[in-house]
């Protein structure tokens, strides 16, 4: 059954003519479109440039047809990368096989189907031509120039897609295979692409435009060519969740860490502030990603530190999601450490606006986070409006899960807090965390927390009012008397025993 396949795949020139002799077929589906076989005209690559020709001839012969389909991904060591799927011209494109891509389109000429090869997928994700574009060769291109590949634009699809979304080594991985500088080749195609379709350069129906691929891949050598060109530095891409920018798709990434394609955007007319997805700016991309190189590049391009998104700064960013890198650089340039954001507008269980970056950081427990703060903030104020501490903030929530790791913290922070006077803190209103908890109903499991960890029951408010005489107010409230005011009893202590 695979014998054909094996004689294309080791090149056995003489196998596969004798196996034609004998009737042996090389169609890979039947006539109800049912799959027989692998494709055996994929590997006329095999065969030496003399021999390709012949090949190939017997393979149509035994039943191989141009459209045949490889949807599988064979490992070769002898090229760069894989062999891709689709039809048997991407394997004659990937292998540099000029005799093969020359045999392939004679024959399609022949039956008058190169209309059917140029726009054949298959399998495969791609265009053939989309995929000779990102093989970096010019002669591949005027071979298939002569053959009227690029006559129908239709026929292009995006065609520098696949060079915009190629990491930079594999780039200058085929670089060296072409024997050409670093980025030489890639420039050469993309002056071809130029010439005979310019506007897809700079914009592909339904589909990112190349220079945001490029810019996510960090590469290069493709953002500065598209650049050449006078692509859009500020171009968005809107999606599902919100438009794509290059800065913006640049900053996300950490693989990659270069320093030119952002200068280039920037030179370029490319915001630095400019907002994509979720009104993130580049530096909240990059403060999230705890990418601290890109958010110091950004720094040094004049981004702005303090920069809303849905009103958190790029230092909120980095606090919720632990950035300690990236949070530290920040902090670093100037970043407001008591930066408030509107809490009503995210996602959680509280409530509680003008939140700091600190903050947020102990909602989600970020431990290393706040060790980082507490070098610049000695305080660590929750709200600064009303003079809140993370442990007022904590009493808040409903859980006890911020609260048991704040005592923690607190226990063993670096540089060392002063845990008595931190639980007797007290807020713009004088109350301390203690008030604040029995102040709210259901928080039995808060306060029992507080007083193991040394909170002192016995404090007065501001107004000289104790935690009892605030506890009774609230047993009052959900009694459902309404009652609002201050209490009326003050200064009732609650008794110890020695």
């Amino acid at each position: 059954m695979y014998s054909f396949i094996a004689a294309a795949y080791d090149a056995f020139l003489t196998s596969a003519k004798s196996l034609v002799r004998l009737g042996a077929s090389t169609r890979t589906h039947d006539d109800c479109g049912m799959k027989l076989r692998e494709s055996a005209l994929h590997w006329i690559v095999a065969f030496d440039e003399d021999r390709i020709e012949h090949a190939a001839k017997a393979l149509f012969q035994a039943g191989s047809q141009l459209d045949d389909d490889v949807d599988w991904y064979h490992p070769c060591i002898e090229l760069h990368g894989i062999f891709p799927t689709g039809g048997a011209l991407n394997y004659a494109l990937k292998a540099y096989s000029f005799h093969a891509i020359r045999v392939l389109l004679k024959r399609a000429a022949s039956i008058d189907a190169l209309k059917d090869v140029f726009a054949f997928k298959g399998s495969s994700q791609c265009l053939p031509v989309e995929y000779a574009i990102a093989q970096q060769s010019l002669d591949i291109l005027h071979e298939l120039d002569q053959f009227g590949a690029f006559e129908d634009i239709d026929w292009l699809g995006n065609p520098v897609d696949l060079l915009a979304n190629m990491p930079r080594y594999q780039a200058d991985a085929i670089g060296g295979f072409l024997r050409v500088k670093s980025g030489q080749s890639i420039s050469a195609v993309i002056n071809f692409v130029a010439k005979i379709a310019p506007t897809l350069l700079d914009s592909i129906p339904e589909e990112a435009p190349p220079i945001i691929s490029a810019a996510s891949c960090h590469n290069e050598t493709v953002v500065s060519a598209l650049l050449t060109h006078n692509c859009d530095a500020n171009v968005a891409f809107p999606t599902e969740t919100g438009s794509i920018t290059p800065l913006g798709e640049w900053a996300k990434y950490r693989l990659f860490s270069d320093k030119t394609v952002a200068a280039d955007l920037v030179v370029a007319g490319a915001n630095i502030n400019q907002r994509s997805v979720g009104g993130n700016t580049p530096l909240h991309f990059a403060a999230g990603d705890n990418n601290a190189q890109v958010v110091k590049h950004l720094l040094d391009l004049r981004a702005q530190i303090e920069a809303t998104s849905r009103s958190l700064t790029p230092l909120h960013t980095a606090a919720i999601y632990g950035a300690v890198d990236s949070g530290r650089v920040l902090l670093e340039h100037g970043a407001n450490f008591c930066a408030t954001t509107d809490w009503n507008k995210t996602s959680s269980d509280t409530f509680w606006s003008d939140l700091t970056p600190g903050a947020l950081a102990a909602n989600r427990c970020k431990r290393a986070f706040l060790d980082m703060l507490l070098e610049f903030d000695s305080t660590l104020i929750a709200r600064p409006p009303s003079g809140d501490t993370l442990l007022h903030f904590a009493v808040s929530e409903p859980e006890t899960r911020m609260l048991d790791f704040l005592f923690d913290f607190i226990r063993n922070a670096e540089p060392k807090l002063h845990a008595q006077a931190y639980f007797d803190t007290v807020n713009a209103d004088g109350w301390t965390a203690m008030h604040l908890c029995v102040g709210n109903i259901r928080r039995q499991e808060h306060c029992e927390s507080l007083i193991r960890a040394g909170a002192n029951i016995n404090q007065l408010s501001s107004s000289g009012h104790s935690i009892l005489d605030i506890a009774k107010q609230t047993r009052e409230r959900v009694k459902g008397s309404e009652v609002w005011e201050p209490p009326q009893g003050m200064g009732l202590l609650i008794r110890l025993n020695d």
